[in-house]
C-alpha cells in the first residue's frame, strides 16, 4: 500500500520512525498536488477541445448556413456600390446575406409592404423589407405614421422621434445628349421644345419634378417652398408641366433614366446624377451626356426599418453595424457632385413630410388623365 494511504494512528511508531514522519508528510502533500494539477491539466484540455470543436462548428454553420436579410434600396450603380462597399464586408464579419430589391422610393410602393402582410399573396413578386433606403421625406412621413422603428439612441426626449439613420445625398440635374445638342440647355431651355425640338425625361414622382417646373418658370430656388406650399404655387407648377406634357417621357428609377437617355428617347433629362457619369464614362460614346452645372436638386436618403420587416431584430443589428462601420462614410461620400459652378438646392424633406400624401395624391390624378 502506498505510503500516502497509510492511516497514521493505525500502526504503532517504531523507534527512529518519527524522525520521518514529516518527510513522509511532505511526499504525501505533494503526490496529491501532483495528482490535482494532472486532473486540472486534463479537464483544461478536455474544455478547450470542446470550446475549438464549437469554435469551428459555428464557423461552419456561419460560412454554410449564413441568415439572408432583404434590403430594399435604389438599382443601377449605388447598388453596385452598397454590394461592394456594404453588404460583402457584413456578411464577412456577420454571416448575413443581404439580398436587394430594388425599388422606386415611391410612397405607393412603400405600402405594398403593409398591404401584402394584410392581404398575402396579392402582389405575386412580393419581397418583404427588412431595411430600405428612402428619401428623407418619405422617412420622417412614415415615421410620424408609426409606420417606421423609432432609433431610441437618436431620439431626445421631448421632441419628434427619430427613424432614419442618413445613408448617402444624390444630385438629381440636368443632362442632354451633347451630340445632339452642343450647348447647355438649363432649365429654362428645359421647356423651351421649340428652340430645342425633342423629347425630355422627367421623374414620375411629384418630388423634384414640381421643384423643377418652378425653377423652369423663375423661381428663385430660396422661395420654391414658399411658392410650391400654396395652392396658387401648386397650380402653377402643374400648369408648367401640362406646357410640355406631350414631350415628357417618365422615369421611375435613376437606371430608367439613363436607359433613356441611353436609347435616343429623350433629348434632355432631369437624372440622379451618378447614373449620367457612369454612363458617360463607359460605352462607345464616352462624353457623350453632359451634366449642366444649372441649379442640382440634393436629395437625401435615409435607412429606415420598418414596423412590417421580416427580421426586426437582425434588421437593427445591421443599422448599428451601419452606424459605426467605417465603410459607411466612404460610401456617404461616393455621390456629392463636386462641380463649383453648380448651385445647389436641398430638397426640402420637412416640406415633403408634411404634403407628400396629398400632393403625391393630385400628381397621380394629374397622370391619370387623358
Amino acid at each position: 500500500m502506498p505510503m500516502c494511504s497509510l492511516p497514521v494512528k493505525s500502526r504503532r511508531p517504531r523507534a527512529g520512525v518519527h524522525l520521518f514522519a514529516p518527510v513522509a508528510g511532505m511526499v504525501c502533500r505533494k503526490r496529491k498536488e501532483h495528482r490535482r494539477q494532472m486532473i486540472l491539466a486534463g479537464v483544461s484540455l478536455l474544455l478547450a477541445a470542446v470550446s475549438l470543436k464549437a469554435e469551428a462548428s459555428t464557423a461552419y454553420v456561419r460560412q454554410h448556413h449564413p441568415s439572408y436579410l432583404t434590403v430594399a434600396t435604389p438599382g443601377g450603380v449605388i447598388a453596385q456600390e452598397e454590394k461592394t462597399a456594404l453588404w460583402e464586408p457584413y456578411r464577412h464579419q456577420e454571416a448575413v446575406v443581404v439580398s436587394v430589391d430594388k425599388w422606386d422610393g415611391t410612397l405607393a410602393a412603400f405600402h405594398r409592404q403593409f398591404e401584402e402582410i394584410a392581404n398575402p399573396k396579392k402582389h405575386v413578386d412580393f419581397r418583404r423589407w427588412s431595411l430600405l433606403m428612402a428619401e428623407g421625406g418619405l422617412v420622417r412621413f412614415a415615421c410620424a405614421q408609426g409606420l417606421l422603428q423609432i432609433d431610441m439612441s437618436s431620439t431626445t426626449p421631448g421632441t419628434q422621434p427619430v427613424c432614419g439613420l442618413p445613408a448617402m445625398s444624390v444630385d438629381i440635374v440636368l443632362t442632354w445628349d451633347s451630340s445632339r445638342l452642343e450647348s447647355e440647355p438649363g432649365w429654362a431651355g428645359f421647356w423651351d421644345v421649340a428652340r430645342h425640338p425633342g423629347k425630355r425625361g422627367l421623374r414620375r414622382d411629384p418630388r423634384t419634378t414640381l421643384e423643377i417646373a418652378l425653377l423652369s418658370d423663375g423661381v428663385p430656388p430660396e422661395d420654391i417652398y414658399n411658392v410650391l406650399g400654396t395652392p396658387e404655387g401648386l397650380d402653377r407648377a402643374f400648369r408648367r408641366l401640362n406646357q410640355i406634357r406631350p414631350y415628357i417621357v417618365w422615369w421611375n428609377t435613376g437606371t430608367e433614366a439613363a436607359a433613356v437617355m441611353k436609347s435616343g428617347a429623350a433629348l434632355m433629362t432631369s437624372a440622379p446624377a451618378p447614373e449620367i457619369v457612369s454612363l458617360s464614362s463607359g460605352g462607345a460614346n464616352p462624353g457623350r451626356f453632359a451634366l449642366s452645372p444649372a441649379l442640382h436638386l440634393r436629395t437625401k436618403w435615409e435607412w429606415a426599418v420598418p414596423m412590417s420587416a421580416a427580421s426586426p431584430i437582425k434588421a437593427q443589428a445591421l443599422m448599428s453595424w451601419l452606424k459605426t462601420a467605417p465603410q459607411t462614410q466612404t460610401f456617404m461620400q461616393k455621390y456629392q457632385v463636386s462641380d463649383e459652378r453648380a448651385r445647389v438646392l436641398n430638397v426640402n424633406d420637412d416640406f415633403w413630410a408634411k404634403h407628400l400624401t396629398d400632393i403625391s395624391a393630385r400628381f397621380n390624378q394629374w397622370l391619370a388623365r387623358p
